[in-house]
């Protein structure tokens, strides 16, 4: 959305949103091959079309559309559009990282010079495996608060780390301060937030 944002409006806006459109952006999402953009709508779509926004989830409405809903209900083009133009306009701000959690905490966090807030975001504990292609072990997890106890507690920058609420969390985060939220959302749950 920040490399190429007219080219991502212009598919958000000329693609059609039906089950064989699904059906070739779940292809272009598998494909290592295809380009940034293509790899990023593919993304988009399949959250915009998908049941809860679950990349790997199958189709709101169902495949043969016969649910409440439609594939189309959350595609709302404006809204997206409006909402890409407005990070888009932040551009020279944002820095995007595709890197693991632990390494950008270790290697870049402390050379970053101007005020940040940290969101860590890790997968889900519970149902990471039904959510995300690239989910968390146990020793993930383990790992991931390791490198934030070495490595964030002597920083000031603010920073807040989301999971799902469950034992294996508390556990791992006795030490912190945890407020637990129950939050509405298609996908259900709460998460506890440091």
């Amino acid at each position: 959305m920040l490399n190429d944002t007219d080219g991502l409006l212009r598919l958000i806006r000329e693609t059609p949103i039906n089950l064989e459109e699904r059906e070739k952006q779940k292809q272009n999402y598998q494909n290592p091959d295809v380009d940034s953009l293509t790899d990023g709508f593919a993304t988009l779509f399949l959250n915009r079309v998908n049941f809860s926004g679950i990349i790997k989830g199958g189709p709101i409405g169902g495949l043969k559309q016969t649910g409440n809903y439609k594939i189309d209900c959350r595609f709302n083009r404006e809204d997206i559009s409006r909402r890409i133009e407005s990070i888009a306009q932040l551009k020279s701000k944002i820095r995007l990282y595709n890197k693991d959690a632990g390494y950008f905490i270790k290697m870049h966090l402390k050379k970053m010079k101007s005020p940040i807030f940290l969101n860590i975001d890790p997968p889900y504990v519970i149902k990471g495996s039904q959510l995300y292609t690239n989910f968390f072990t146990e020793e993930d997890h383990l790992n991931l608060k390791n490198v934030i106890v070495k490595h964030l507690d002597d920083i000031e920058y603010p920073w807040i780390i989301t999971y799902d609420a469950c034992s294996l969390v508390r556990d791992l985060y006795k030490d912190f301060y945890m407020e637990e939220y129950n939050i509405m959302h298609n996908a259900g749950g709460g998460e506890c937030i440091r």
